[in-house]
């Protein structure tokens, strides 16, 4: 599966553990950075953890950073979570 600059805009499901399958992440091809958005409920009005595209987080690498922080889970888990 292609992702990144290469594929364009795209948004996929997160599978993180304890998390709402709610939960996705992807990139925008205009600003050409990665987002997140963790649910931990499907009832919950707003994502738990969001990294928002303004953010310009450039790789994949960067944002199982960013996202592993703001979850409370290892850098390694959340990159396995996004590309799962």
């Amino acid at each position: 599966m292609t992702r990144g600059r290469a594929a364009g805009a795209f948004r996929h499901q997160v599978s993180l553990p304890g998390w709402s399958v709610r939960s996705s992440w992807g990139f925008d091809a205009e600003l050409e950075s990665f987002w997140a958005e963790l649910w931990r409920s499907d009832a919950d009005p707003e994502p738990t953890v969001r990294v928002p595209r303004e953010h310009l987080v450039p790789t994949v690498t960067g944002l199982a950073r960013v996202l592993g922080t703001a979850a409370g889970v290892p850098a390694g888990e959340a990159f396995v979570a996004l590309t799962a």
